[in-house]
């Protein structure tokens, strides 16, 4: 058989590797290699062509009228077409520029041929022979700018990443046609550099090691040292090869600013001739010493970092540099105010100096505080700011808490009239920490884009912010964000779950496996509310009272997340009969453990409940019954979760230990991390991880268990929390301090299907 003929141009490096990233794929796909032939004059006879980017074979397409080239194409959109010239056919890709050239390819592999990129993996059909007829498609993108990761992501997810992982995170956007990405910038070599330059040595005393670093940058730089030199010069160069592979395929890459923080040797040095404000954030004592912006060295600061990070990175003319997040700065409100207006009048001017191309990029998470940043204070920051000299990208979170009486509230760009006239980009943080529990309204998010799509008043919404604070889980979402963030106006929630199930699942078990997503989007995957399991706290009656009694906790009432149960089992049952066709598939096998354990996650917090109503009833009876069930929901989660090492902890570990220089504590400070956060913002990050559960989750919820059996014993129905805090406190620093070992033996021996099937067998639905 014969393999397809790719014709692409040497001329540009994008277009010759979308070239070669398409013949990649035909081989994975035919199993026949392709042979790659540069600037074709005619087609072959009996051999099927693909003519990838601009060269001869096209230009004498165009000459001949028989191809022709929107005038409205965008540098970023492409054609996708079939072309018939003197009894033959090819299949032409082409962009209105190199990245469109790749966009592209990466179109017609996932669109017409159904390759399913996704990051736990890829789904490649088999196929006979590549589609070339009858196609013709023209795209441009909706929104110019589709920006991709966050800082918080740096500390929950790519903490151990090495240059592998963070090139398979970088395709992956260009996959999904993203073109602005945030990266980790070798913050700590940067800074030593530009302290040394104005004559400090900082000392590893003051230097966050890894995984704090991403708010230690804007918060408090001396959270966890020391920091080793070797690890700060390892993360430089990756991050220098990064952006360079980043914007070798045509990405802009955004670069941090200043945020006003010094480290203590600058303080100490500087503090009798320059002003200083003292700024607090979540709780650490004592606060972090930031130059104040009206004071004359603060924009030569600002500068000194630009040139730093140009002279190193080079520049694509985004700064950011969100101001006072979660700080308040100053004692006064006019103290406040004229630190905020300093604040964008010297940050404006420092970049003007160094990059007059330079826009100034905030995150609207710096306006949640609303008494610190009332509405018209909002307005006068960003009219600092000429013309379209700044961006924000919003922060928005998939489900909005109703506390009302919180101070901090997510805002939106109506509540702030559309930023004022700013350019902006419609936000989604869509998971905190480490909230990997599956959640997010499908329907509401397709809704939420194509609204401003065609809003007249969101004329300057350039785009798409995806910015969670963890990746690599709910694949459905981001997927489907992707898509509408290129281009929202075709997708309806119906045809995108048929298109994602061939993608990921193949043409055979697809109609199969929408049922199954269609019992995900009629429960997990048709609300906002994204509740975790309780078994991930410290189970106190401050918790219980605030989930399960506060109106304002959360969007949905028990009662209604009881009814997610029924669907969540009906999807785990539709997804087992299709064990047969896809048990050796690793994306089947991960879905499969995700709609387990979110069943399993569910039942548990239906029967907390009732075992605290059996306690507060004093029905030692209904208690026990209760407390059995809890405990064999606990033990199928950890056989579920042992069964494949995606949701394992220990590869992570060990990965993180074999970076170079790597610190000697750092598998600690993952498990820090991942738990308490240096004691100061308990169960943030929570997520279903093997070990995680079975010697931290697990423990907690026994001495939870064996107090309450203690109360009923001594005929008590009061939960004393300042009891539960010291027992749960020694579980946390044991799991801290004192690493796990597991033994092969231990973990589930069977398969996922395996393990699922025992669940649907063991665990009713309600």
């Amino acid at each position: 058989m014969n393999g397809t003929v790719i014709c692409f141009s040497e001329k540009d490096w994008l277009e010759k590797h979308a070239a070669e990233e398409l013949a990649k794929y035909v081989e994975a796909i035919t199993g026949l290699k392709s042979q790659m032939l540069p600037n074709l004059e005619a087609i072959p006879p009996k051999k099927s062509v693909i003519v990838v980017g601009l060269n001869t074979l096209v230009d004498s397409f165009l000459s001949k009228g028989t191809l022709k080239l929107p005038a409205s194409l965008h540098e970023e959109g492409f054609i996708i077409k079939t072309v018939k010239t003197e009894g033959r056919t090819c299949l032409v890709l082409m962009g209105g520029g190199p990245r469109g050239t790749l966009n592209a390819v990466y179109h017609y592999l996932e669109n017409i041929c159904k390759v399913g990129f996704f990051w736990d993996g890829e789904h490649i059909p088999k196929l006979e022979k590549m589609p070339i007829e009858d196609v013709n498609i023209t795209e441009n993108p909706r929104f110019r700018l589709r920006q991709y990761l966050q800082g918080c992501v740096f500390g929950y997810t790519t903490y151990w990443w090495g240059e592998k992982e963070w090139k398979r995170e970088i395709e992956w956007a260009a996959k999904h046609k993203l073109n602005i990405l945030e990266l980790p910038p070798g913050h700590l070599k940067i800074w030593r550099k530009v302290w040394k330059d104005f004559g400090v040595a900082v000392s590893s005393s003051s230097l966050s090691g890894p995984p704090f670093l991403p708010w230690a940058t804007g918060h408090k730089w001396d959270m966890r040292p020391p920091y080793p030199e070797g690890f700060q010069d390892f993360q430089a160069e990756l991050a220098k090869g990064n952006i360079e592979h980043a914007r070798s395929l045509g990405f802009k890459v955004v670069m941090p600013g200043f945020l006003g923080q010094v480290p203590k040797e600058f303080y100490e040095k500087c503090r009798a001739e320059t002003s200083f404000i003292d700024v607090s954030w979540a709780g650490f004592s004592p606060p972090g010493r930031f130059i104040h912006p009206a004071d004359p060295l603060y924009p030569k600061l600002w500068k000194a970092f630009m040139e730093a990070y140009r002279d190193r990175y080079g520049t694509d003319h985004l700064w950011h540099a969100s101001t006072f997040g979660e700080m308040r700065p100053g004692n006064t409100p006019e103290e406040q105010r004229n630190i905020k207006m300093n604040n964008a009048k010297m940050n404006l001017e420092a970049i003007r100096s160094v990059d007059p191309e330079g826009e100034f990029v905030t995150g609207s998470w710096t306006f949640t505080d609303r008494q610190f940043w009332p509405k018209d204070d909002v307005k006068a920051w960003l009219d600092t700011f000429p013309g379209d000299s700044i961006q924000v990208w919003e922060l928005w979170p998939e489900f909005y808490p109703r506390d009302t009486s919180s101070t901090y509230k997510p805002v939106t760009y109506k509540e702030l009239d559309y930023y004022f006239g700013k350019p902006w980009l419609m936000g989604f943080l869509h998971s905190y920490g480490g909230q990997t529990s599956l959640h997010g309204d499908l329907a509401g998010l397709i809704r939420r884009v194509k609204e401003v799509a065609v809003d007249p008043k969101a004329k300057k919404c350039l785009g798409v912010a995806v910015e969670m604070e963890v990746i690599h889980h709910n694949f459905i979402f981001y997927d489907l964000l992707a898509r509408l963030s290129w281009k929202p106006d075709e997708i309806e929630l119906d045809g995108f779950l048929g298109d994602y199930a061939v993608r990921r699942y193949g043409r055979e078990a697809a109609a199969a496996m929408v049922q199954c997503l269609k019992q995900l989007t009629a429960s997990v995957y048709g609300s906002d509310d994204a509740r975790s399991p309780l078994y991930q706290y410290r189970l106190t009656e401050e918790k219980l009272y605030q989930d399960w009694r506060s109106p304002y906790s959360h969007l949905l009432s028990l009662g209604d997340r009881v009814k997610f149960i029924p669907h969540l089992r009906k999807a785990l049952e539709i997804a087992l009969e299709e064990a047969g066709k896809l048990g050796d598939c690793i994306l089947y096998q991960h879905d499969l453990i995700d709609i387990a354990r979110q069943y399993l996650g569910e039942l548990f917090n239906l029967h907390v409940l009732r075992l605290y109503g059996a306690f507060e009833d004093w029905d030692k009876g209904a208690f026990e019954s209760e407390a059995e069930i809890l405990e064999r929901i606990l033990d199928s989660q950890e056989m579920l979760l042992s069964s494949s090492n995606y949701f394992c902890l220990q590869p992570i570990l060990d990965k993180a230990e074999a970076l170079p220089n790597a610190p000697e504590d750092f598998a600690e400070r993952i498990r820090d991390i991942l738990t308490v956060w240096a004691g100061q913002i308990i169960d943030y990050a929570r997520r279903d991880y093997y070990e995680l559960l079975r010697f931290y989750y697990k423990p907690r919820v026994d001495k939870f268990l064996n107090y309450l059996r203690e109360k009923l014993k001594e005929g008590s129905k009061e939960i004393k929390d300042d009891e539960l805090v010291p027992i749960y406190n020694k579980i946390e620093q044991e799991w801290v301090k004192k690493p796990f070992k597991v033994q092969e033996g231990e973990k589930f021996k069977g398969t996922p299907v395996e393990a699922a099937a025992k669940i649907l067998k063991e665990h009713q639905a309600v």
